[in-house]
């Protein structure tokens, strides 16, 4: 089994949000904003994209640090879900960062997902808030060093 982080087009990354997100009411269409000009990394397992992660230059509510990242849209095939691969996917996201000079990567963290990124390291406030489609988010951040 061939595991690969590779870099792809949002063409790619929009079924696996689709179908990782749109039976909860999250990103129905796929889309975010800023998807034209961010940075788009995938998991492919035997060449088909399974795990997606955006990375953009997005200021953070919370912080005037630069250089800042915002990671969203993390997202698994639900048939690949408990495998690694958003593990696998945010240490590559990271070590990107890091190679890249380091910096701010933050993210509106659904809630449910918040162990995972804090076992990362990500520091996680205390408020929970809806997105605009009704999902629960709690705010996140980690600072990356070179």
């Amino acid at each position: 089994m061939l595991c690969e982080v590779v870099t792809v087009s949002i063409d790619e990354v929009l079924p696996v949000r689709i179908a990782a997100f749109s039976d909860r009411g999250v990103s129905p269409g796929g889309h975010s904003p800023g998807d034209e000009t961010a940075i788009h990394n995938a998991v492919r397992v035997d060449g088909k994209v399974v795990c997606v992660g955006t990375l953009n230059h997005d200021p953070s509510p919370r912080s005037d640090y630069k250089p800042v990242w915002r990671v969203r849209g993390m997202a698994t095939l639900p048939e690949h879900q408990g495998r690694g691969y958003g593990r696998k996917l945010l240490r590559a996201c990271i070590q990107q960062i890091a190679q890249d000079g380091g910096g701010l990567l933050w993210g509106n963290l659904r809630v449910a997902a918040v162990p995972f990124y804090e076992s990362y390291g990500f520091a996680v406030h205390d408020d929970v808030f809806a997105s605009v489609n009704g999902a629960l988010h709690r705010y996140g951040e980690m600072l990356i060093l070179r």
